[in-house]
């Protein structure tokens, strides 16, 4: 019996996405797409089908998940990616803000569970899959819906 995770496959796992990573961020900055590559792009990873890794409906389809949300917005989305992304770091950090400023801890243990998420979408698909994305993004809006009913309170006292 053995307990824990496969080496094997944990590294071989490791590998597949910092060689789709690698190839993805190759693609764009060859071609620097304002609004990004069409959703009906395949995207192919080179360096897997060299390997012959990429072989089954990977090869067939030629469609593979980056499991890794930045990433794939800066894929889809382009340079209007960076700027969302950038955009929402920026909205993320002055709702933290004014939660430590407004000494609210639910507010402050609200931003840690979206935190937690954002880190998650560094390694899976949280941003954009339906089962994920729906929970992340209903959170973000009632994390700020708290914010805003906390600021009009202070502006009532």
């Amino acid at each position: 019996i053995t307990q824990g995770r496969d080496k094997e496959n944990a590294y071989s796992n490791s590998l597949f996405r910092l060689f789709i990573w690698r190839d993805m961020i190759f693609e764009f900055s060859q071609h620097w797409p304002i609004v990004g590559f069409s959703f009906g792009k395949p995207f192919r990873s080179p360096s897997l089908e060299i390997m012959y890794q990429a072989s089954g409906e990977w090869k067939r389809d030629g469609w593979i998940e980056p499991h890794n949300s930045y990433l794939n917005m800066l894929y889809r989305m382009g340079i209007l990616g960076v700027a969302l992304i950038s955009f929402l770091i920026w909205q993320f950090c002055r709702m933290v803000k004014s939660f430590i400023v407004l000494k609210s801890s639910l507010g402050i243990l609200l931003c840690s569970i979206l935190i937690n998420w954002s880190v998650a979408a560094n390694f899976l698909p949280i941003l954009e899959l339906p089962y994920n994305a729906i929970p992340f993004w209903a959170l973000w809006g009632v994390t700020l819906g708290y914010l805003k009913e906390l600021k009009d309170k202070g502006r009532c006292l």
